[in-house]
């Protein structure tokens, strides 16, 4: 069954079984200005995984929100816009 969920998949799994084809989106690079606690960033990200690493409040979860934002029109930790400026 399709879950209808805040973090539900897109689609669902059982599409590639009937021959619904899947989409795959690579970001190559990602550029933050004013986001959370980021005041600006350009991230070059590799084609396989990618690691974000760094010290309590440096801003990890606000790129992995950033992507999260990109995606899916909205935070998932703010219904508010403005929070994330």
């Amino acid at each position: 069954p399709l879950r209808r969920h805040a973090d539900a998949a897109l689609t669902d799994p059982a599409d590639s079984a009937r021959g619904v084809p899947c989409i795959n989106v690579w970001i190559r690079q990602l550029e933050l200005q004013s986001f959370r606690n980021i005041a600006k960033a350009t991230l070059e990200l590799g084609e396989r995984v990618n690691f974000l690493h760094g010290a309590n409040g440096a801003g990890k979860t606000a790129v992995l929100e950033s992507v999260h934002v990109l995606a899916r029109g909205r935070s998932f930790r703010s219904l508010q816009t403005a929070d994330l400026i």
